[in-house]
């Protein structure tokens, strides 16, 4: 494989680093080959699939003397696994850079965005196939890729007449059988490429680039026989239309600053090739552990494989056993004078040589006990597997008939749990990782509006137009994994039930949307699209803006929010923004202290405030004024007068200390601070 040139292998013209590509596919397969993973993979696959390669009882043994009989505790224990890892359904976060209202209004459809692809594109059938991958190899590869060539189509090119097309986010499993990469690697982290078999059919690659279709049909597949192996269950091409296709990924690096993509057959047939358009290589690994010193996974299954043949051979051996002499056989004395039609046909009267004694009475043969032993071992070995797969009886649904207590299965339950929780972080980084790689490609590659189908309250749908602009200030995707037993019947119920009583749940709806999905949002969807509209709000409102106020705003909340503005001291020399802010503040609690809308209040949970009392003015004329005019009289500053100056009027008074002269009066406490500047 060493090339006798100074320049780097992935760095060379398309045609000699497919050269030097094949070298290193041969290479990876002959090391599978040499170091028996490849025996290993096939060896999972079969007890994994136990019943395809042959079903029901086997005859076995030198001269089939045996009965096989296969109890697949093996797949058991690894579905057991992959639901306790990936039964969970990951609630994406993203994140922006500020905390602005724009922001956060992208952070939103950065989610509904996530949500989309993760239900509707059908992204978390691919996570738990890569996790059901990685138990079963060792690791799995999840691939997020753009393809340019599939989509809607939004218009037709004149120069070349084709349609152009929106592209869209290709998603894709594979195992380490499919994934070729520098076999001297000594952990993932240390591999810069990796090179991605997949087999796609011939004519539809001829129809996509019809530029190569003489040479894509009639490419010979001249590679060695054993990277022609299809899957791990050793089945080789021989007459077919599929043909590898190879998309080699190179990271930037200081050999290759932009790093390189190309997707070739052979070196006859390069299909793509140019720097790498992705932030960073588009594969994303899952493994519950690494085998030290190499780049490959290691999964608790390949422990199970030789205690799931002990079983196997011991329930052989049972059933062999009980087949061969289940039908009771029956003995008799020689001479006694007994036939067979003698002891068969039900009730018979039987006469035998009394001369032989109880040796003339025809016994029962039994051949068909077992030694006890041999079930004692079976116990054992299939607690064995219990303990090493850290999957218990009660995870399985077989609890002992000694735990009887439910608080007693509820612990053993979460130590399932708990020792499953290494493959739940390999699962959560999975997550983040592809759903960190669906914004960062639709930031860079939506440029064209789309539509997508967004849930919104209770359960409503409806579609929204989006590029990648709308979502630019978006910069980090985190994934929110709940507790395992969360995602239970009962565990839902119990947080339902929790909600309830703590009053955050305020509808049947909402309770029943809570126990059926677990899902929280439907009580923090019209709180958070609040808290955006007053970040909105403040925004404006620190321009020097005027915002209109509605009868229906949480005028609380929304007071505290922004009195925020002028807490700052900074912020409270711009009298200018102080007085915006206060005519803001005080429009708000004009509503809030409103007696005619108090009802209005209380209906949507708001405590209303004492209605406000204004001082009565000594009437022109000596006419006295009805008090109740004055509180229920829409609340007006006097000519000249601001909404600070009124609002000063109306705090209580504060005795005026003296002060020595020359200084200033000191500050009363209630009142509003005198504007300065």
């Amino acid at each position: 494989m060493t090339s006798q040139t100074t320049q780097y292998w992935a760095s060379q013209s398309p045609q000699d680093t497919v050269s030097e590509a094949e070298q290193r596919i041969t290479t990876y397969y002959r090391h599978l080959n040499a170091s028996n993973r490849l025996e290993l993979w096939q060896e999972t696959y079969t007890h994994y699939h136990r019943n395809v390669k042959g079903y029901g009882l086997i005859s076995g043994g030198t001269n089939n003397e045996f009965t096989l009989l296969f109890v697949n505790h093996f797949r058991n224990f690894l579905q057991h696994l992959m639901n306790l890892t990936s039964s969970q359904r990951p609630a994406f976060e993203p994140r922006a850079v500020n905390t602005d209202s724009k922001s956060q209004i992208q952070v939103k459809l950065a989610k509904s965005l996530l949500d989309y692809y993760l239900k509707v594109k059908r992204l978390d059938s691919h996570l738990v196939e890569a996790v059901e991958y990685g138990l079963l190899f060792g690791e799995a590869y999840l691939a997020a890729e753009w393809d340019a060539t599939v989509g809607t189509v939004t218009a037709i090119n004149p120069d070349t007449n084709q349609p152009e097309v929106t592209g869209e986010i290709e998603y894709g499993v594979y195992s380490p059988l499919d994934v070729i990469r520098d076999i001297y690697s000594q952990s993932s982290k240390q591999c810069q490429w990796y090179i991605i078999r997949k087999f796609k059919n011939k004519f539809d690659l001829a129809a996509k680039y019809p530029e190569l279709k003489d040479r894509i049909i009639s490419a010979a597949y001249n590679l060695s026989p054993t990277t022609r192996i299809f899957a791990v269950d050793g089945y080789s091409q021989s007459s077919t239309d599929l043909v590898p296709v190879y998309t080699l990924y190179h990271d930037r690096t200081p050999a290759m600053p932009d790093g390189r993509m190309m997707e070739f057959i052979d070196s006859d047939v390069v299909l793509l090739d140019g720097p790498l358009p992705y932030p960073k290589l588009p594969l994303y690994k899952f493994s519950g552990a690494d085998q030290k010193g190499t780049s490959f996974g290691y999964s608790v299954m390949f422990d199970m494989i030789p205690i799931q043949e002990a079983v196997d051979s011991l329930y052989s051996t049972i059933m062999t056993n009980q087949e061969a002499f289940g039908v009771t056989n029956i003995a008799v004395a020689r001479g006694s004078g007994i036939s067979v039609s003698d002891v068969g046909g039900g009730m018979r009267f039987i006469e035998y040589d009394s001369k032989l004694g109880t040796h003339g009475i025809p016994q029962p043969l039994n051949l068909t006990s077992t030694p006890p032993e041999i079930f004692n071992f079976l116990g054992m070995l299939e607690h064995v597997m219990e303990t090493i797969s850290g999957i218990n009886s009660v995870a399985r649904g077989n609890p002992e008939a000694s735990l009887k207590s439910g608080a007693a299965l509820a612990l053993i339950q979460q130590q399932a749990v708990q020792f499953s929780q290494g493959l739940v972080r390999s699962y959560v980084q999975l997550v983040e990782d592809v759903g960190q790689a669906t914004v960062d490609m639709l930031k860079s590659f939506a440029t064209t509006p789309r539509q997508i189908e967004i849930v919104g309250r209770t359960n409503r749908s409806y579609m929204r137009d989006f590029t990648s602009q709308d979502i630019q200030l978006v910069n980090r995707v985190m994934v929110d994994i709940g507790s395992a037993l969360q995602n239970t019947t009962a565990g839902k119920v119990e947080l339902a039930t929790n909600l309830l009583q703590s009053g955050l749940i305020k509808t049947p709806e909402q309770y029943l949307q809570v126990v059926n999905t677990g899902n929280l949002d439907v009580l923090t969807e019209g709180q958070t699209s609040q808290l955006i509209n007053i970040h909105a709000e403040n925004e404006e409102l620190l321009n020097g803006n005027k915002v209109a106020v509605m009868i229906l705003d949480d005028h609380k909340e929304h007071i505290m929010c922004h009195y925020s503005l002028v807490a700052d001291p900074a912020t409270r020399a711009d009298a200018q923004l102080v007085q915006v802010v206060t005519d803001h503040i005080m429009e708000h609690y004009k509503y809030l202290s409103d007696p005619s809308i108090s009802g209005l209040l209380t209906t949507m949970g708001q405590q209303p405030a004492p209605p406000m009392q204004a001082a009565p003015p000594t009437p022109s004329g000596g006419q006295p004024i009805n008090p109740a005019e004055i509180s229920t009289a829409p609340l007006k500053a006097p000519p000249g007068q601001g909404a600070n100056e009124m609002a000063a009027s109306m705090q209580p008074k504060q005795p005026r200390m003296p002060t020595p002269a020359g200084q200033a009066q000191p500050w009363a406490p209630g009142s509003l601070p005198p504007p300065t500047g």
